[in-house]
């Protein structure tokens, strides 16, 4: 037991939690796994990163939902904006933007962008965070790639875009897009093997069809930096879906784009052609017998949603399985 006093000893159970705080810590585990576990697999899922450039703390509740940036810089499917925050009551119409699609002027200029103010730097409860989020993001993906795994996997599933980003809904307005492509530059660790969906606000512009356009530029991006395939990339352009073995582990990842499920999102061609080409995944034929291990079936909105039937058959379409 412990003495009081000057000369007090602490029993080694103390001494050894004392020396574990005053370690550096790291953010997954103080020893490599691999000196645990030989030939281990770690996967890594992040979600609605919604990490917004032009956050302002001072402006939190002033507009709409979650969003925490000058309502000048709200697209709301075009209507205006009531400023919460001002006596009047004022309508503020929304507008584009400073960043028009570059994304590499973006993901340099957004430390001049945001105001996050000292007291809550990672953002406010119920609000976007700021873009000063990503940083640290990509600080714990290079921890995380250094981990010792035999193998280890990023997956995302989706929504990289905030809430009523500046080009959401507005036609000729590039800036959502490019915080989407920016993100995924920031997000672009080597040594770890990235899988992405799209979520619904991953959709541009949001509220209507996905198009072609806007899904092959993604790809496209996603090609460059070896997100994906040029197998894959082939059933991406049909529809945002693809198949992937997890290094060589025989466990096998299917991204599926929920927007083909998501109300006033659903591109018939690509919903059509995503079911017509799941069952030929699923049944471990061809390539896919290789799937050994099973499948993680990856998406935004989950295949099955006990409670919101909204999602699980979209307006119009009775054929949709659940």
């Amino acid at each position: 037991s412990a003495r009081v006093g000057p000369s007090a000893t602490l029993p080694a159970s103390a001494i050894a939690m004392f020396s574990f705080l005053l370690a550096e810590l790291s953010l997954f585990r103080i020893h490599p796994v691999s000196q645990v576990v030989p030939g281990s697999m770690a996967i890594l899922h992040i979600t609605d990163i919604h990490a917004d450039p032009f956050y302002d703390v001072r402006l939190f509740g002033c507009g709409n939902k979650a969003c925490t940036r000058n309502l000048t810089l709200q697209d709301a499917k075009g209507k205006p904006t009531l400023d919460l925050c001002s006596a009047e009551q004022e309508m503020v119409q929304g507008q584009c933007g400073p960043e028009i699609g570059d994304y590499e002027h973006l993901a340099t200029e957004w430390p001049r962008l945001i105001h996050p103010g000292s007291r809550c730097p990672c953002g406010v409860a119920f609000s976007n965070p700021p873009y000063s989020v990503m940083p640290p993001l990509r600080r714990a993906l290079q921890e995380f790639a250094r981990d010792g795994y035999e193998s280890q996997a990023a997956i995302y599933t989706g929504d990289l875009a905030g809430h009523y980003m500046p080009g959401t809904t507005e036609v000729g307005c590039r800036t959502a897009q490019a915080v989407v492509l920016s993100s995924i530059a920031m997000l672009d660790v080597p040594g770890v093997e990235h899988f992405f969906v799209m979520g619904n606000n991953d959709v541009i512009p949001k509220g209507s069809p996905l198009t072609h356009e806007w899904l092959g530029e993604l790809g496209a991006f996603l090609l460059q930096r070896d997100w994906l395939t040029q197998d894959e990339m082939a059933t991406w352009v049909m529809g945002g879906y693809f198949w992937r073995m997890i290094h060589e582990t025989g466990l096998c990842a299917v991204g599926l784009n929920s927007n083909h499920w998501t109300p006033k999102q659903v591109n018939d061609q690509m919903r059509l052609a995503q079911l017509e080409w799941l069952p030929g995944i699923l049944s471990r034929t061809g390539e896919t017998a290789a799937c050994t291990r099973g499948f993680l079936i990856i998406s935004h909105i989950g295949v099955v949603c006990p409670g919101a039937p909204i999602y699980s058959r979209p307006r119009g379409h009775a054929d949709t399985p659940h």
